[in-house]
C-alpha cells in the first residue's frame, strides 16, 4: 500500500486533491440547491459530445482521481456526486463528453443513476448504468450533436 502511495505523482496528488473537494462541494451543491440551478453545471441540455476523448491520459487521470477520492470522502459519495465532479474536472481541461441521467424501475420501486461517459467508455457511474434508461444527457465541452428527442 506504501509503495503505490509513493508512486503517484504529484501531478496525480493534485488531481486526487480536486477530486476530493469536488466531491465535497458537489455534495453540498446537491443538498443545498434546486435542480434548476444545478442543471447549467451539467452541460448543455439534450446534446452529446461527439469527440472520443476517452483515450487521452488526462481523461483516464480524471476518472481513477474521482474513484480515489469517492473512497476517502467524509460521506457515502454517490453518482450524481461523482458526475458532477467529473463535468467540472473535464470542463476546466476542455475535454469533450456527455454526462447521463437515468432511471430504472425494478418491484415497483423507482431508482435513479447519473454517469459520464467520453466516446464510448464510462468515466463515472459505470456500476449501476445497467438497466437504466437514459431521461436526460447534457454535453461538456466539446463539439456538439443535436439530439433529435423532443
Amino acid at each position: 500500500m506504501q509503495q503505490q502511495l509513493k508512486k503517484r505523482s504529484l501531478g496525480q496528488w493534485v488531481m486526487f486533491g480536486e477530486a476530493w473537494i469536488l466531491l465535497h462541494v458537489s455534495r453540498l451543491a446537491i443538498l443545498l440547491l434546486p435542480f434548476r440551478w444545478l442543471a447549467p453545471l451539467m452541460g448543455r441540455e439534450r446534446e452529446e459530445a461527439i469527440e472520443d476523448s476517452c483515450d487521452q491520459p488526462d481523461v483516464l487521470e480524471i476518472k481513477l482521481a474521482i474513484d480515489r477520492a469517492a473512497r476517502r470522502t467524509l460521506f457515502n459519495s454517490r453518482c450524481f456526486d461523482q458526475a458532477l465532479t467529473a463535468a467540472s474536472m473535464l470542463r476546466r481541461r476542455k475535454k469533450s463528453a456527455t454526462l447521463f441521467l437515468g432511471v430504472s424501475q425494478q418491484d415497483g420501486k423507482l431508482s435513479a443513476h447519473a454517469w459520464v461517459s467520453a466516446g464510448k467508455s464510462i468515466i463515472t457511474g459505470s456500476r449501476g448504468i445497467h438497466g437504466h434508461t437514459p431521461v436526460a444527457h447534457y454535453r461538456i465541452s466539446g463539439p456538439v450533436y443535436k439530439s433529435t428527442a423532443p
